[in-house]
């Protein structure tokens, strides 16, 4: 497809920009993050005359968690797109009774008409205290699947992340207290909470593999409608930071006495999950009609002549509740950002190449080792990215001249622009030629390593005429004469203009692969832009 058609082919919800591919992973960290395997002591609501619509469940155990087999029904922006079953088992190993807890969810996203499948597999296994014996993490996606394991030992956990065939084993610390993927929940059951009590605790998070501080305030018992009754269920508030104080999720629970959690939401796309039972849960006829593609296009104010050749432009951005929406937006050589109060910033972006002149500019954040070396995701050591980095550019020895070159190469050799991909890595994007904007992200980080440029990805949106706003979108920084310069290879111009908004960026090393979507969380369905300036 030529170039100018790649571009625009929105108008016929066929969006060329890669741009859910942020939604997607979104999408996955809320499942993970929203009390997935949520389950419970014997259920309130079966004693109160509902039963036959719930599951039943077992008489809880001498440690406060029972064995029981739950079903949650999970929604998306209204739509039902999956379920998760968990099970949970209680038994002895050397005298020492242990606890396992599997769960399994399965969704369906639609993504510019494509249908996208992704399965999630979390085992955790602990003691009856909440020690973790060892964590296991398995997500099969479009893209391939990848697993992470983990034994803890002393103050340590010792972990492996396989991701296409490729393993990196590291040693996370694991202070004392630290608890498993279920927490939050099995904190409930032990305890079950009160009106107005406030409480916290650590709990290590799957997809993110990293530990989470999380805060529980409890407010008021209300009356809530589910498919299967009106139950009186305690509303909590849950929030989960990283450590660097990143909100990986904030969502409101509702709990019954036991503890048990029969109704989570999540305002970022409306995420839901209710209790219910297997056969209601597994009912997916209909297919989903929210597409992550499509229906998140930020709208925009006085776009006029704004596109991909503008060289200078000014926006003025509000973000709905936030608290400082400056914040929220990356501070760089191409891009300075100034608060305007509350919800609104005023940001400028000007379109940078090396050796640019630019008044005012950010000094650049100089690069880490790992925006030079192989990863998971980035295998700039793989011998057929080795070999593709050195197909283009022969002889040259100018860094810039390099990655525009390659720039150029991979935005021809992704022939298929799928959007049923997920994450792939680099090594599976050279190997089957297919993907959306990530795929074009990864495989350009590698091929730009491969030939001894520091590259990472950058996270944003970018400006789609055709679809009216910004989709969000994935590309590339390189390091050229002591500047991060961006190039995107979806688009194979030779460098970005001003019609990128970028929120973070990345090296894509261990965890940071997936974290790094955390912050796009702060804008969905929040987000309004106004052009006030935009020039050539």
């Amino acid at each position: 497809m030529a170039t100018a058609q790649f571009e625009y082919v929105c108008s016929a919800r066929k969006s060329r920009w890669g741009t859910v591919h942020a939604s997607v992973l979104v999408a996955m960290a809320l499942v993970c993050l929203t009390g997935i395997g949520c389950g419970g002591g014997s259920s309130q609501q079966e004693k109160s005359g509902n039963a036959g619509l719930l599951p039943q469940i077992a008489a809880q155990s001498t440690s406060g968690i029972s064995p029981r087999d739950t079903w949650d029904a999970l929604f998306l922006a209204g739509d039902k797109i999956g379920y998760v079953h968990t099970q949970v088992q209680v038994g002895d190993s050397n005298g020492t009774q242990v606890i396992r807890t599997e769960a399994e969810s399965r969704m369906r996203l639609l993504r510019a008409n494509q249908l996208v499948q992704v399965v999630q597999r979390l085992t955790s296994v602990e003691r009856a205290t909440g020690d973790v014996i060892s964590l296991a993490c398995e997500t099969e996606m479009e893209g391939g699947t990848r697993q992470f394991s983990g034994k803890v030992v002393g103050d340590v956990l010792k972990s492996r992340l396989t991701v296409d065939k490729t393993e990196q084993s590291s040693d996370l610390p694991w202070p004392t207290g630290t608890r498993g993927f279920f927490a939050v929940e099995q904190s409930l059951r032990r305890q079950p909470m009160r009106a107005g009590e406030h409480r916290k605790l650590r709990s290590f998070q799957p997809l993110l593999h990293q530990i989470c501080e999380v805060e529980l305030t409890a407010g008021d018992w209300e009356d809530v409608g589910l498919p299967s009754g009106v139950f009186r269920l305690l509303r909590i508030h849950s929030v989960q930071k990283m450590i660097d104080g990143t909100v990986a999720a904030d969502q409101q629970l509702w709990v019954n006495p036991d503890g048990e959690v029969f109704k989570s939401y999540a305002r970022e796309m409306s995420m839901e999950m209710y209790r219910t039972t297997r056969e209601i849960a597994q009912n997916l006829d209909e297919l989903p009609k929210f597409d992550l593609g499509l229906d998140v296009a930020v709208p925009v104010e006085n776009a006029g002549s704004l596109g991909h050749a503008t060289r200078f432009a000014e926006y003025d951005v509000v973000v709905e509740g936030s608290d400082d929406a400056a914040s929220l937006f990356s501070h760089c050589a191409s891009q300075s950002v100034e608060s305007q109060g509350g919800e609104r910033a005023r940001i400028t972006v000007r379109a940078i190449r090396p050796g640019d002149t630019l008044p005012g500019i950010e000094p650049a954040s100089l690069p880490t080792p790992g925006d030079s070396q192989p990863s998971n995701l980035i295998q700039s050591d793989d011998p057929q990215i080795v070999e593709l980095a050195g197909s283009v550019a022969v002889g040259i020895d100018d860094p810039w001249q390099i990655a525009v070159a390659l720039e150029r190469k991979v935005h021809e050799v992704i022939t298929e622009k799928d959007f049923s991909q997920v994450f792939a890595s680099a090594a599976e994007v050279a190997a089957s030629c297919e993907g959306d904007c990530t795929e074009h992200a990864v495989l350009l980080a590698a091929l730009c390593r491969a030939r001894g440029i520091p590259a990472r990805v950058a996270i944003g949106l970018i400006y789609s005429p055709a679809a009216g706003g910004f989709l969000y979108h994935m590309w590339d920084e390189v390091w050229i004469d002591g500047r991060w310069v961006a190039l995107d290879a979806t688009l194979g111009r030779g460098g970005i203009g001003a019609a990128h908004l970028k929120v973070t960026d990345s090296n894509l090393q261990g965890a940071s692969a997936y974290s790094s979507i955390l912050p796009i969380l702060s804008l969905i369905g929040r987000l309004k832009v106004r052009v006030i300036l935009a020039r050539s």
